[in-house]
């Protein structure tokens, strides 16, 4: 229950057509930043707990799979890339995940990255078929290289959502819904902003800034106000607010 420090390359599975779980009550550390990857795997029903930051000395990569859970309750970092495949239930980073590169495989679980700091550096594309929620409150969040998130179910949003590229949320059968007031802002890149699923703005206010970039939005509703700075927005559906 103690902290751990990774030595080597190290793999931890509890496996069987069940599974075990797996817990750990502190820190999860590499020995030396970016050299130490660590794979979790607890069957298809297990579950992976995380207590304490994970990579205060950075690893290299941290992977989940065939989990029937996971939670990170503090920050993780990693200096190449976290992995998330073969999993079900839900999995949930509440603090800042840190990573040069996200995977994140096809798959029917839900997604949390709950965070402020999150920042997450090369184009990210959301593949799992669960629900997805970026931020938390007034949360702050950064995705270099943009994001694409159009197979969730469901996508909620909340706090500042800033990107380096291209933002591409929801489509005609997955619809958007705001957690708390929200921006998503590609100002500083001019990057494209779209929002293909129908927002549902639950009396929060949307903010949309793209600098030059285009603005396309499939339709909101529920919305306390609704703005948006760009050179070019289509609107595809109908906006309605309170204010």
């Amino acid at each position: 229950t103690g902290a751990v420090t990774l030595g080597s390359d190290v793999v931890l599975t509890t496996g069987g057509s069940t599974g075990q779980n797996i817990s750990f009550s502190s820190t999860i550390d590499g020995s030396l930043a970016n050299s130490q990857s660590l794979t979790l795997n607890t069957g298809a029903s297990g579950t992976v707990s995380v207590t304490g930051i994970v990579g205060g000395t950075s690893l290299k990569t941290l992977t989940i799979t065939n989990s029937g859970g996971t939670t990170f309750s503090s920050a993780v970092t990693t200096g190449t890339s976290a992995v998330l495949t073969a999993t079900t239930g839900a999995i949930a980073f509440n603090g800042a995940l840190t990573t040069p590169l996200l995977t994140v495989a096809a798959g029917a679980y839900n997604l949390s990255l709950l965070g402020t700091g999150t920042s997450i550096t090369s184009a990210v594309t959301f593949n799992n078929t669960g629900t997805l929620t970026l931020g938390l409150g007034t949360s702050s969040q950064t995705f270099t290289g943009g994001f694409t998130a159009t197979a969730p179910s469901t996508i909620y949003l909340a706090g500042t959502i800033t990107g380096g590229d291209n933002i591409s949320i929801g489509s005609s059968s997955h619809g958007i819904s705001l957690n708390a007031d929200t921006t998503i802002d590609t100002h500083s890149a001019s990057k494209a902003i779209t929002l293909g699923g129908a927002v549902t703005g639950n009396t929060h206010s949307l903010n949309l800034n793209a600098g030059t970039g285009a603005v396309s939005v499939a339709g909101m509703t529920g919305l306390s106000s609704f703005s948006t700075t760009t050179s070019g927005i289509t609107l595809n559906g109908s906006i309605t607010t309170t204010g």
